[in-house]
């Protein structure tokens, strides 16, 4: 309201992708209520949406799409309004797998508004995508849940929260200091701005929960230098601030040990994914993460190096044929390394699920799967991590002028959307484009390999001189 071209609320071009998603998974929706009437006008057209509301409720329309109300200062568009006797059902469709407790409020003001409008209001519903569905069916692809009862219960408080939202909105930008309601159900995109963001704050302990930190913020103390002995601390958290402390990274003589545990040849395997709401392939669920593409690098005891890359180039599932050159790809290496194993760990699941005649070959894969991020985790602390063990933030403090910044594709986001369209909409591409973004592609995932040859190269040095 007060500042909406603020950055932290510019969405980037995965939550853009996931929004253009919604768009069609609400038309999708349609298709399940015959001979409904949609009003299509601009979303600020709110008076010709009102019109058009009415004229669709006089002509005895059964359901209307995008249903348009104002009333008490406060107009909704229902996703679906559907005629029920002389009732009419309140439906919020939604591209999740699950209902979310935040729907309720969102159903609640809308049957409050309908309401207010002279409708007597039915059922109100959260219509969302069915987990069990798996493409093409026979599972039905949307499910709807009755949530009436939880809407009655609070749909009594609305107008008052009305009333104080508008006071709100009229008045200046909210001055609050920091607090609880920073994390609430979602963390707040302006927190960057309001809680300290020095290295040494308090605020960047690692995982440190959000009570202690405005605790130890109440009692003045603003440095992780700072925090008493007295104050419980995990390793990783006692790590950073003996770190600090001292100035400079802390290196514990474990990390010699536990990379001599490591057998050559070292593979390093990383993944990138493709992720839709409308499955594309038979045997997928909404929103399943699809492996599309793989880089993997084998470090051999001579130090020579070999990759292998693969990248899904036709129509067809991808799945088959990029578990079979993975498997290939990854059978000499006693372990493979990757950076945040969940994410890999459960792909290679996931894949031995869909491909059950190769389930042996990615389960053991799977079983080989080594954290590189653990190596970091429990025996290193920089001061410029600042309480992040994320790649991004870790790469270029133990291994500087190495990164992603001179590539086309940077990030697994833009990665994501990319091999969508490279896969599904190859219409959209000018002559030489489609070539070119897999160019692009191919390198961002070598890249996210390379780095992890980088950073034990990194680490064995290290290992050689602890500092305590």
């Amino acid at each position: 309201m007060h500042e909406p071209d603020a950055p932290e609320l510019q969405a980037d071009r995965l939550l853009q992708d996931i929004g253009k998603q919604g768009t069609e998974i609400g038309l999708r929706a349609h298709a399940e209520f015959p001979g409904g009437v949609f009003i299509d006008l601009p979303y600020d057209a709110y008076d010709e949406k009102i019109e058009a509301t009415r004229q669709a409720l006089e002509g005895g329309a059964p359901v209307i799409f995008e249903a348009s109300f104002r009333e008490d200062g406060v107009f909704v568009a229902v996703d679906v309004l559907e005629r029920d006797g002389d009732a009419w059902n309140v439906i919020e469709v939604k591209v999740n797998n699950d209902p979310k407790a935040k729907h309720i409020p969102d159903l609640a003001v809308q049957a409050h508004v309908v309401a207010a409008a002279g409708l007597r209001v039915g059922r109100c519903e959260v219509m969302h995508l069915n987990r069990d569905y798996r493409h093409p069916g026979p599972e039905p692809l949307f499910v709807r849940d009755d949530v009436s009862d939880r809407v009655a219960d609070i749909v009594a408080q609305i107008p008052d929260a009305i009333e104080t939202q508008i006071e709100v909105l009229n008045g200046p930008a909210p001055d609050l200091g920091i607090g609880l309601q920073c994390t609430g159900g979602h963390d707040c995109p302006f927190r960057g701005r309001c809680w300290p963001q020095e290295a040494d704050s308090v605020n960047r302990l690692y995982r440190m929960w959000t009570t202690t930190k405005l605790d130890l913020l109440g009692d003045g103390l603003e440095s992780i230098v700072d925090v008493p002995d007295e104050t419980r601390l995990t390793v990783i958290q006692e790590r950073q601030r003996r770190a600090l402390q001292a100035g400079h990274m802390i290196v514990e003589p474990g990390l010699g040990p536990a990379l001599d545990a490591l057998q050559y040849p070292i593979g390093f395997l990383d993944f990138e994914t493709m992720m839709r709401a409308l499955p594309p392939y038979d045997g997928l669920k909404p929103w399943a993460q699809v492996p599309t593409q793989f880089s993997y690098h084998e470090l051999a005891a001579d130090g020579t190096v070999r990759h292998v890359e693969w990248l899904a180039d036709e129509p067809g599932d991808p799945r088959e044929p990029l578990s079979r050159a993975m498997i290939e790809a990854c059978r000499e290496a006693p372990q493979i390394l990757v950076y945040h194993q969940p994410f890999e760990r459960t792909r290679l699941k996931e894949l031995a699920e869909d491909l059950p005649h190769l389930a042996d070959d990615l389960l053991d894969i799977r079983e080989r799967v080594v954290d590189l991020k653990d190596f970091v985790m429990d025996y290193i602390y920089h001061p410029d991590f600042e309480g992040s063990f994320s790649l991004k933030t870790v790469l270029p403090v133990l291994v500087p002028g190495l990164g992603y910044d001179d590539l086309e594709v940077q990030g697994g986001g833009d990665a994501m959307v990319d091999i969508a369209r490279l896969l599904l909409e190859p219409e959209s591409f000018a002559p030489g484009e489609r070539e070119s973004l897999r160019t692009a592609l191919l390198a961002y995932c070598e890249r996210d390999t390379w780095v992890m040859i980088k950073m034990l190269e990194r680490l064995r040095e290290l290992a050689v001189t602890p500092v305590p």
